[in-house]
Order: C-alpha cells, then structure tokens, then sequence
C-alpha cells in the first residue's frame, strides 16, 4: 500500500459513521452473454422477478416486474436450485415451460415458449 493511499484513509473524519454494503447474488438465466430472459431474487416462497426481457419469451407469456413464481415445470421452485433452473431454460428453442405465478396477489397458470434470441 502506498503512503498516499495510507494517509488518505485516515483523514477520514472519526464522526462519519462507516457504511456497511450488502452484495447478493441475483442469477439470470437465458441464452447469450449478457443478455437476460428474466432476472429473479430467490424469496421465501419461490422467486421474485426484478426484469423480463421486453419482447422475449417471458414477457409474450405475461411475466412482469414484481411476480413471484411458485412452481416451474411443476415442481415447487423454493427446491429448485441453479443448477436445476439452468437447465430448464437452456432447453431447446420451442420448448414449453410451465409455471404458476402469483401477480398481483391471484395465481396464474402461464405457458413460456422458449425460443433463441439473437
């Protein structure tokens, strides 16, 4: 470490109170680098989605911003793991994905179509 780098950090005023940052691991599964189908934070009862691609499969199936999915493929997503999540969604183009959401407050059955984005 360098003095400069040494002395800066200690200018740093004894009444300014420290920040504590929080960083949390948000997966997103789709296809491509850097492009998103949707992006979910896991929560205690299946996963809130942050973002949908607009346009992509999962906004043409209705997913918004603020869902929380319960089941995907029939399978209660509070046990899905990554690994099992990627592997639904890396299925081929075509393919149909079941899910059960909860959007503003009722439960819906939705369909998502898989297909390749480019």
């Amino acid at each position: 470490m360098s003095a400069a780098a040494c002395s800066c950090a200690s200018t740093r005023p004894s009444t300014m109170p420290r920040r504590q940052v929080y960083f949390e691991r948000i997966p997103t599964y789709g296809f491509g680098d850097g492009l998103k189908l949707m992006t979910i934070k896991r929560s205690f009862n299946g996963f809130v989605v942050l973002s949908v691609l607009p346009g992509g499969p999962m906004d043409e199936a209705g997913l918004r911003r603020g869902d929380v999915i319960e089941s995907i493929d029939y399978k209660n997503a509070t046990t899905l793991d990554d690994l099992q999540m990627q592997r639904i969604f890396r299925k081929p183009a075509g393919t149909k994905v079941h899910m059960t959401i909860r959007s503003e407050g009722a439960l819906k059955d939705i369909v998502v179509v898989l297909s390749e984005i480019v």
